[in-house]
């Protein structure tokens, strides 16, 4: 996947606002109401 557009950048696959999602909803069990 990278070394087909001979790019670093990983782009959706783990974009910061999944991670940040992930911890918010399942690390930190938030329960918004």
């Amino acid at each position: 996947m990278l070394r087909a557009g001979r790019s670093g950048h990983v782009g959706g696959a783990l974009s910061s606002a999944d991670i940040l999602a992930a911890l918010y909803f399942n690390v930190m069990r938030v329960d918004p109401l």
